[in-house]
């Protein structure tokens, strides 16, 4: 077998710094050649980054690269975990429902023995008609190129949910927060979020409703009814109609899947993700057949 040559790309930062390290050591030990680098024009191959933003320099300097896009993964402790979705040049995001990840079908064996299997809440409509609008940050892989106005959207979007008789509050996005321009970007949405974290927001609702944004997959783990509008939501298999409530009949089986897109530092290091995910990057090197997750429909 031939293999791809590989960069490895990582701001100066103790978490990136320290997985990238961990997936070098693991590729070198299989027979990989590698380099670890700042640099963002790099030539090789096969180039791993960590986020969205990286990955489109990457892309603009080498346009033929395979791009596998770290990030952090979808559980409740996500720093814990990383996710990382593999792209090709006619995809070029890397991330969530956009990217591909492993697909397995196990019954939930690996989430019992993560012990992931008791984040999946039990199903819980309230009836309530209380719905939270999950903000995206401007700029995000789920947005650009795809809506033209996210303000906008949110908007209208916003309007709709209230002549359906939801009471509705805005959650900005924490990074918009940090930023201090969310009221500037996002306008006047109405009744905004007082909390300061996710899950109180989420105990408050019976519908939790964004683009693709990741909160809205956590309000679906914890049984709360969730629409998305795109691909690039992990909730995509199982969407018939985006703008819909997600339905719920195959929620278990969905969420057996989604312990297999994110992985243990742990597991970067000792092998059992290159067990998983080398085999996907040979087939994007030799066929540059990709399978991205919203493909992967269930059932």
């Amino acid at each position: 077998m031939t293999f791809p040559s590989i960069a490895l790309i990582a701001k100066p930062i103790s978490h990136q710094v320290s997985i990238t390290g961990k997936l070098e050591r693991a590729l070198k030990a299989r027979g990989y050649r590698t380099r670890a680098s700042f640099d963002l024009s790099a030539p090789e191959a096969v180039v791993f980054c960590w986020s969205w933003g990286k990955a489109v320099t990457v892309r603009e300097k080498n346009p033929r690269a395979i791009i596998c896009c770290i990030d952090h993964g979808y559980t409740r402790e996500r720093g814990s975990f990383v996710n990382t979705g593999w792209s090709l040049p006619a995809v070029p995001c890397g991330l969530n429902g956009f990217a591909e990840h492993a697909v397995v079908d196990d019954g939930g064996v690996r989430a019992r023995a993560m012990g992931w299997d008791t984040e999946l809440r039990r199903y819980r409509p309230t009836g309530q008609r209380r719905a939270v609008i999950c903000g995206q940050v401007y700029g995000d892989a789920m947005i650009v190129g795809h809506v033209a106005d996210y303000t906008q959207w949110l908007h209208d979007v916003r309007d709709g949910l209230v002549a359906e008789g939801y009471t509705t509050v805005f959650r900005p996005h924490p990074v918009m927060v940090r930023r201090g321009n969310a009221r500037e970007r996002y306008g006047n949405m109405g009744r905004e979020s007082p909390h300061n974290d996710l899950w109180t927001d989420l105990a408050e609702a019976d519908l939790a409703v964004g683009l693709s944004s990741n909160a809205v997959t956590q309000a679906f783990v914890d049984g709360i009814d969730a629409r998305i509008y795109n691909h690039g939501s992990m909730l995509a298999p199982i969407v018939p109609e985006f703008g819909t409530n997600v339905p719920t009949e195959y929620r278990e089986r969905w969420f057996h899947r989604l312990a297999w897109a994110q992985w243990t530092h742990d597991e970067v290091a000792d092998g059992e993700w290159a067990k998983w995910h080398l085999p996907i990057m040979h087939r994007l090197w030799e066929t540059g057949e990709l399978r991205p997750w919203h493909s992967q429909r269930i059932p």
